[in-house]
């Protein structure tokens, strides 16, 4: 199985090695991962770096965990940080490199990360949540160079409404986002870090029955792992449930092509995949 969304200590949010998460996934049984390192321009926060990081070296260093741990698969990706001001400056670093996959995110909101708590302060549900939908519709519109797109649903990850993004209150916005997406060959990804709030992931199975609906095929899941241990994180139920609705493949990428894996009916994958 394959964990397409995992940051190391190249992410400015993470602090685990690459080698060390590569032992870890090797260890519960995962065949091939991709790390998805930030790249934020623009961040409103005091990150004290320009949002773009060392690419040659973070390749570098890739290739040198490939040589030790020849079992498992390593791809180099990148979750890039949707921003309107600094889409041009993201799509040219993005085509002077080797990339072999690409997550489209939105992290910032009305120029706050809805992950925490300022962001929701005078705005109720309904806006603050049509607000995060209309800005990464308007970012992913005509924005080609990306994969996937990340987490739909992010703004409710950590909101004060405690639960996650409902299909049917934003139909028309989420539909718009998610034929953008297939209608430019893109796909969108299963992120598992929602099954440790809300039981299930980001998008909600509405919203990945929907993608499939209106055919959508390109699924990637990713436990968006920021800590070794979280790796590989309810992949068991992610794989269940992708299956129950109807999904036929899960992809991996190969600089940037999409690699297409039947999910076959008899497959057992309860033995190996943690929960969170």
């Amino acid at each position: 199985m394959f964990d397409y969304h995992i940051h190391s200590n190249w992410s400015f949010d993470a602090e685990d090695s690459l080698e060390g998460i590569t032992e870890e996934a090797a260890q519960i049984g995962l065949t091939e991962i991709c790390f998805t390192e930030h790249i934020e321009p623009g961040h409103p926060y005091d990150l004290k770096w320009d949002g773009f990081i060392d690419y040659p070296a973070y390749s570098r260093e890739i290739k040198r965990v490939r040589g030790k741990y020849p079992q498992i698969e390593i791809k180099t990706g990148l979750e890039l940080g949707l921003a309107k001001d600094y889409l041009h400056q993201i799509h040219q670093f993005v085509a002077e490199r080797d990339i072999d996959f690409i997550i489209a995110s939105q992290h910032i909101v009305q120029g706050f990360d809805p992950y925490f708590p300022e962001y929701f302060k005078g705005k109720p549900k309904r806006e603050s949540e049509e607000v995060y939908l209309q800005t990464l519709l308007e970012n992913l519109r005509g924005f080609t160079p990306y994969s996937v797109v990340g987490h739909i649903g992010y703004v409710c990850k950590n909101s004060p409404y405690h639960e996650p993004l409902q299909y049917d209150e934003y139909a028309d916005l989420i539909d718009e986002i998610l034929k953008t997406a297939i209608n430019s060959g893109h796909g969108i990804e299963v992120n598992t870090s929602g099954y440790g709030k809300y039981n299930e992931p980001m998008p909600t199975p509405d919203i990945i029955r929907r993608f499939l609906a209106l055919g959508g095929e390109i699924i990637t899941i990713g436990s968006d792992a920021h800590l070794k241990e979280r790796v590989g994180g309810n992949f068991s139920d992610a794989l269940e449930l992708l299956r129950s609705l109807g999904a036929k493949y899960i992809c991996t990428y190969n600089k940037l092509k999409p690699v297409f894996h039947p999910i076959e009916p008899h497959h057992n994958f309860n033995q190996v995949f943690r929960s969170l």
